[in-house]
């Protein structure tokens, strides 16, 4: 099962997302010649923390964030007339970091795109003296694939040194569409923290290096499909050994068949029977220990599922899916980034995409006002399902092996329109 699992997270994403760990782990990239951040190549600014305001409480424009990607640099004793830079309203912080959001815009269409990029070059440069402190020090760099709120991966923490030079800082390729830089200390300034110019470069791969990754892929596919054929073998097999066996003496023609007295009132004649839903063309069964709650009608419209299962710190482990109607093709990378944008105070510990039983699925672990969720996006004849599994608070490592243990047993199966 282990080799399965690294099979799956190999090969049912098959985009630079997936491929970026492979690439960071293996390929040589270089960075390129082009700034992606510039706002002449199609970058863009898209939020920030704070920008300096006049006694009017106006945007003061020499220093507003646009500054940071308009390709006009402060040298020595030149400043541009109308650009000195960024500056922020207050100062950093670990627990208050002043932040600034780009995005990668193809200047055909204006629409937002993913770049592989690899090197960000920061010029701490402003009008105001280096000795007053108020250049930016520290900052931590965050990508986005789905949205400018996030979720958002950590590509590292740097430090800019308080010289009025270019900073070049070089990581492994990231793919992202959303660039967010949190800004945590300045030189010492209790005022406010300044940056003159963020340029932002794309990874360049080389063709072959390109060519060894898909001849890789292409190996892990007949891997799996190795491995399907072997499951599919030994399930047939299994299902032929059940069905010739020969039945107990009780059970067979002319023999004895003992009276079986009724049940008590009440009680159960048989163990219960695993309960199976089905769902926008989906087939779920109800793991044991999970039970059907009647709450439903008590949240969102959209929640056609809800369920509570062992107790876990404060309260119960609650289970629910919910069902969202789609515009046709919509795909569901779109889907996610739809939904997810609707949850923006909630921070995430884990996005991956995989398999949910047959069903391929984008998973998130989220975790938010105390509490964990463990999520699945996946669409089913033209509908989106969003599977939850709430944490209550404190309850996280408790649940853990309850929710692992969950997950397994929990069989989602892609059926036909009809159900059957």
């Amino acid at each position: 099962m282990r080799y399965l699992s690294l099979l799956l997270s190999a090969l049912t994403c098959l985009t630079f997302a997936s491929w970026s760990p492979l690439l960071a782990a293996d390929l040589p990239a270089v960075a390129g010649n082009t700034n992606l951040a510039a706002a002449a190549n199609g970058g863009r600014i898209v939020s920030f923390s704070s920008e300096s305001l006049d006694e009017q409480g106006k945007p003061i424009p020499e220093w507003q964030a646009s500054n940071l990607i308009d390709g006009k640099y402060v040298v020595g004793s030149y400043t541009p007339a109308d650009s000195y830079g960024w500056s922020s309203q207050v100062p950093p912080s670990d627990e208050r970091p002043q932040w600034i959001v780009l995005a990668f815009s193809d200047p055909r269409t204006g629409k937002d795109v993913t770049r592989l990029i690899s090197r960000i070059v920061i010029d701490p440069t402003t009008d105001d003296p280096s000795f007053i402190g108020r250049w930016v020090q520290d900052f931590t760099l965050e990508a986005s694939v789905t949205d400018a709120n996030g979720p958002w991966k950590t590509i590292g923490r740097y430090k800019v040194v308080n010289r009025a030079v270019k900073q070049t800082f070089d990581f492994p390729p990231t793919e992202a569409r959303y660039i967010r830089l949190l800004l945590t200390s300045n030189h010492g300034s209790d005022k406010c923290v300044e940056m003159g110019e963020v340029e932002i470069y794309e990874a360049i791969v080389p063709a072959e290096e390109l060519d060894r990754l898909i001849i890789r892929m292409e190996n892990l596919l007949e891997d799996l499909k190795r491995y399907r054929d072997g499951q599919l073998y030994q399930q047939q097999q299994r299902t032929l050994s059940q069905v010739s066996q020969k039945p107990a003496p009780e059970e067979q023609p002319g023999g004895p068949r003992p009276a079986q007295p009724a049940p008590a009132t009440g009680a159960p004649a048989a163990a219960a029977q695993p309960e199976t839903v089905s769902l926008a063309g989906l087939s779920l069964t109800i793991p044991p220990g999970w039970q059907r709650s009647t709450r439903t009608e008590e949240h969102a419209e959209q929640i056609k599922l809800f369920l509570l299962g062992p107790k876990a710190g404060e309260g119960q482990l609650a289970f629910t899916v919910s069902l969202e109607p789609l515009k046709e093709g919509t795909s569901l990378a779109d889907f996610v980034t739809a939904a997810t944008a609707r949850v923006p105070a909630l921070t995430s510990v884990k996005d991956e995409i995989g398999m949910l039983g047959e069903v391929t699925a984008h998973h998130f672990v989220l975790q938010g006002e105390g509490r964990t969720y463990d999520r699945y996006y996946l669409i089913s004849q033209g509908q989106g399902l969003v599977l939850t599994a709430a944490v209550p608070p404190g309850g996280e490592e408790e649940a853990k092996p309850l929710l692992q243990s969950f997950w397994a047993g929990l069989k989602v199966t892609a059926v036909s329109p009809t159900g059957s």
